[in-house]
């Protein structure tokens, strides 16, 4: 189970924004953005992260995670498709010969708070 030690960079990171934005004083949201290639339960991820801000300040904050759908694309008829499956085959004309063009994203879109 990552989603414990992507909970603990996701903490860090923010506990480190609000020391450099001393005007924030209180975090309310964090906003993510997940592609699916990472195979992050977004259950999980809430839990853990509320289990390692329990008592701190960042306890009552909501982490509002966008995901990201893994998006093929065909290199033999070139036809774009999201991908249901881990499977790497073309929907369209059954070749394995697929290119990844989204779905493995991983950013901190926004921390939002109060000032």
């Amino acid at each position: 189970m990552h989603e414990l030690a992507i909970a603990k960079n996701i903490k860090d990171i923010v506990d480190e924004e609000i020391k450099r934005h001393e005007e924030i004083k209180k975090v309310e949201r964090i906003k993510l953005v997940i592609g699916s290639l990472h195979a992050v339960v977004p259950e999980a991820l809430r839990f853990n992260f509320k289990l390692l801000c329990n008592d701190t300040a960042l306890e009552d904050v909501v982490l509002d995670i966008k995901e990201i759908p893994v998006e093929g694309k065909c290199n033999n008829c070139e036809k774009s498709f999201i991908m249901e499956s881990h499977l790497y085959i073309c929907p369209f004309c059954g070749s394995m010969k697929v290119s990844i063009n989204g779905g493995d994203e991983f950013f901190i879109e926004s921390i939002i708070g109060e000032e």
